[in-house]
C-alpha cells in the first residue's frame, strides 16, 4: 500500500512538470509626465514687428515741434518762404506805396473845409522779394499827410484846431479803403515856404485813445515835439 502511494505520488510531480506555465498577471507600466513627446525645438525663431500699412516698413521716427524747435521751413537770413515751394522763397524789405484811390477821397474831403489843402494816403508795409527779380506787397498800416499853407508857425491853437477837425475825417473814411491790420498816423505838415514849415504827426490809435474831445494848443501840444 505504501509502495503504491509513493508511485502515485511521483506520476503527480512529473504531471505537473509536464504541463504549460501559467503566468502572473503584471500591471502595465506607470507613464511618467516625461514620457509625454516634447514638440521640436526651432533653431532660428522669428519675431514679429508691427508694420506702418502705410508705409509697408517700421514707423519712423517723429518729430515733435516744441517752444525751442525752430522753424523747418524758414531759410538762411531771415529768408521764409510764402508757400512750401522752395522756389517761392523770399527776403522781406519795408516799402511804403501810395493809394490813389483812398487819396482822392481824403483829399476831397479836406478840401470842403480848406480849399488850399491837399491830402493823400499811403500804405506801409514790407515787399516779399522773390528770387527771380519779382515782388509782392504785404500791408502793414494805412498813413496819412495833410498840408495846410499858413503865414505864422507859431499859432499852435490854430493848428490845434485844424488837428480837431481832420482827424474825424480820417475816422471815417471806408474801411475798405485802408491796407493793413494796424492803425497808423496823420502827418499835418503846415508850410509856410518851401524851406519854412512845421510838421507833427498824431499816431491814430494815441489819438482815439488820449485826445477825443480836445482842441487848440492843448491838443496840438500832445503830439508836437520841438
Amino acid at each position: 500500500m505504501t509502495r503504491f502511494r509513493k508511485t502515485l505520488l511521483l506520476w503527480a510531480l512529473i504531471l505537473f512538470a509536464c504541463s504549460p506555465t501559467v503566468s502572473t498577471p503584471q500591471a502595465p507600466p506607470l507613464k511618467l509626465p516625461t514620457d509625454t513627446p516634447l514638440p521640436p525645438l526651432e533653431t532660428n525663431p522669428t519675431l514679429e514687428i508691427p508694420l506702418d500699412i502705410t508705409t509697408r516698413g517700421p514707423t519712423g521716427p517723429k518729430f515733435i515741434v516744441t517752444v525751442g524747435t525752430p522753424h523747418i521751413d524758414q531759410g538762411p537770413k531771415g529768408e521764409f518762404p510764402v508757400t512750401k515751394q522752395s522756389s517761392d522763397t523770399c527776403g522781406f524789405s519795408w516799402a511804403t506805396y501810395p493809394l490813389e484811390s483812398l487819396s482822392s477821397v481824403i483829399d476831397e474831403a479836406v478840401k470842403g473845409l480848406n480849399p488850399e489843402t491837399s491830402a493823400r494816403a499811403s500804405a506801409f508795409g514790407e515787399d516779399c522779394n522773390y528770387q527771380d527779380g519779382s515782388k509782392k506787397f504785404l500791408a502793414i498800416e494805412t498813413d496819412y499827410y495833410i498840408d495846410l499853407p499858413f503865414t505864422d508857425l507859431t499859432d499852435f491853437e490854430v493848428f490845434g484846431n485844424w488837428i480837431a477837425q481832420t482827424m474825424p475825417i480820417v475816422a471815417s473814411l471806408p474801411p475798405e479803403m485802408v491796407e493793413g491790420p494796424q492803425s497808423g498816423f496823420v502827418e499835418y505838415r503846415f508850410v509856410k515856404t518851401e524851406n519854412e514849415f512845421l510838421i507833427v504827426r498824431v499816431p491814430i490809435q494815441a489819438y482815439n485813445n488820449l485826445a477825443q474831445g480836445k482842441t487848440g494848443e492843448e491838443l496840438f501840444r500832445m503830439f508836437y515835439t520841438e
